[in-house]
C-alpha cells in the first residue's frame, strides 16, 4: 500500500510541480496586489557622542514608504516611524552610514509591515563640539520722530551662546539680531527680537532671542547769540537810568523744534530794577527771559553797574 501511495505522489511528478509553482504564483501575486503603500517623511534622527557633532551639511528629511495590509498602513502616522543613523563611537572625519528605521506607537504591533527608506544610506563628517560666547549685533533702521533721536540702546543679552563642530565656531565672533525700525518713535521703548542664525550645523543655546531697551529723547540743538540788547524793567517812573547802548552774548541750548526759528529780541537779557527805592549806583544781575525749551548755558556780563538818578 505504501508502494502505492508512493507511486501515486511520483506519479505525473513534473505537472504537479508546475502546477504548484503556478498556485504560489498566483498566490503572491494576489497577496502583492492586496498590500497598500503609503509615502511620507520624516525627520532624520543624529545619534552621535556628546563630544561630537555634524560638520557638514545633511539631508534632514528621510522620505518613507510603508507596505502592508489597508487596515494596518492607514493606522500609521509618520510621528510612528523613527529614521536615524547611528554614529555613536565614530571620530572626527567623513563617515557614510545607512539610513535606519524604529517602530513605535501604533506601528510597533503591526506585522508584516514593510518599510524602505530614501536615501538608503548618507555621508557626514563629523567633529569635536564645543560651545563658545559671541558678541551680539543689531541693526538699527528709519529714523525716530521728527525732532527725536537714539541716544542709546542696550541689549539684554548682548551675547549669545553656541555650540557646534569646531572648525566652523572657530570663525564665528559675532551674531545680527533682527532688524529694530526706529520709523515713528518719539519714546523709550523695549521690544523682543530674533537672534539670526544662518548656519544649520551651529545651535543658540536658550530661547534664541534678545531684549533690546532704546532710549529716545529730543534733539538738542545749542547756539550762541552775540551782541544781543540789554533791556532795564521795572523802574520806579520817579528814577532814571542812564545806561547807553550796552550790550551782551548769551549761549543757550533748547530741543531742535523750540530752536529751529528761534532769533532773540530785546527782552532775552535785561536787568530788574523793581526794587531800587532811591537814587545810588547799584550792581544788579543781568537776567535772562528764555522761551519754554530752551536753557541757558552761558551770559554775560552776569552784572551790570547802574547809577539811578532822579527824573
Amino acid at each position: 500500500m505504501k508502494t502505492q501511495f508512493t507511486s501515486s505522489v511520483v506519479q505525473n511528478w513534473p505537472i504537479k510541480m508546475i502546477c504548484m509553482a503556478i498556485a504560489l504564483i498566483l498566490f503572491v501575486f494576489h497577496r502583492t496586489n492586496s498590500l497598500e503603500e503609503r509615502l511620507f517623511s520624516v525627520p532624520l534622527i543624529i545619534e552621535i557622542d556628546d563630544t561630537m557633532a555634524p560638520a557638514s551639511i545633511y539631508t534632514g528629511v528621510i522620505h518613507i514608504t510603508l507596505r502592508g495590509e489597508p487596515s494596518n498602513t492607514r493606522t500609521v502616522l509618520a510621528e510612528d516611524i523613527e529614521a536615524y543613523v547611528d554614529l555613536k563611537g565614530k571620530g572626527k572625519g567623513v563617515h557614510r552610514v545607512p539610513v535606519q528605521t524604529r517602530k513605535k506607537g501604533a506601528s510597533a504591533s503591526i506585522e508584516p509591515l514593510e518599510i524602505s527608506v530614501e536615501p538608503l544610506e548618507i555621508s557626514m563628517a563629523l567633529d569635536f563640539k564645543i560651545s563658545k560666547h559671541v558678541q551680539l549685533n543689531v541693526n538699527i533702521q528709519g529714523v525716530a520722530q521728527q525732532g527725536y533721536e537714539l541716544i542709546s540702546y542696550t541689549l539684554t543679552p548682548n551675547e549669545a551662546l553656541i555650540e557646534g563642530p569646531l572648525d566652523v565656531l572657530s570663525g564665528i565672533e559675532s551674531l545680527s539680531t533682527d532688524t529694530v525700525v526706529l520709523d515713528g518713535r518719539g519714546g523709550d521703548f523695549s521690544i523682543m527680537i530674533n537672534i539670526i542664525n544662518t548656519d544649520p550645523l551651529v545651535r543658540i543655546r536658550g530661547t534664541g532671542m534678545t531684549e533690546f531697551q532704546g532710549s529716545i529723547q529730543e534733539i538738542i540743538h545749542r547756539a550762541n547769540f552775540d551782541d544781543v540788547p540789554i533791556s532795564i524793567t521795572g523802574l520806579n517812573r520817579l528814577f532814571s537810568v542812564r545806561l547807553g547802548s550796552v550790550r551782551g552774548s548769551v549761549s543757550i541750548e533748547g530741543t531742535q523744534l523750540s530752536m529751529q526759528d528761534y532769533q532773540p529780541d530785546a527782552s532775552l537779557l535785561f536787568v530788574d530794577c523793581s526794587s531800587i527805592e532811591e537814587t545810588g549806583i547799584y550792581t544788579l544781575p543781568v537776567l535772562t527771559n528764555l522761551p519754554s525749551g530752551m536753557r541757558l548755558i552761558r551770559r554775560e556780563p552776569e552784572t551790570l553797574i547802574v547809577r539811578v538818578t532822579n527824573r
